[in-house]
């Protein structure tokens, strides 16, 4: 994660950071998303996860989002219920980069700036957007296929 490739107190430039971070991606393979909800995702409101997926969606590399167990019957239920999928969807349709978030500002603000000084907020919330609405698809065939 990100405080491995921080030391603590140092600083990295966006470039340094952007590379440091691709390189570690591309040794691991994939990416585990945990979302803990559907309702609020923190998740998509984090500078460090938005910039992650983002990485992630550029180099290819796969993608599995995970749920607490909690948090999979309450879509269960809204699936159920037929109301709430569009508040879920709204969610993710708000995912927004310029105004994301870290634990520490000066993260929130590299980030940023390393967003800012190549593609761009629009172009990285679109892409996080279609990876995280992919995964919420599977969600939803996951939930269609029970009991076949």
């Amino acid at each position: 994660n990100q405080y491995r490739i921080k030391d603590a107190g140092s600083q990295v430039a966006p470039q340094a950071l952007r590379s440091t971070f691709e390189h570690s991606l591309k040794q691991v393979g994939q990416m585990v998303i945990m979302l803990n909800d559907f309702d609020d995702p923190m998740y998509i409101s984090r500078a460090w996860c938005i910039f992650e997926t983002y990485i992630c969606v550029t180099k290819g590399l796969p993608m599995t989002m995970i749920v607490p167990p909690g948090a999979q019957a309450d879509f269960k239920r809204r699936l159920d219920s037929g109301v709430g999928l569009a508040d879920v969807q709204k969610q993710f349709y708000a995912i927004d980069s310029k105004h994301a978030m870290a634990t520490k500002p000066e993260d929130a603000q590299l980030i940023k700036d390393l967003i800012e000084q190549t593609v761009g907020f629009e172009a990285v919330n679109q892409q996080v957007k279609v990876e995280l609405l992919r995964c919420l698809t599977k969600e939803f065939q996951n939930y269609m296929m029970q009991g076949v």
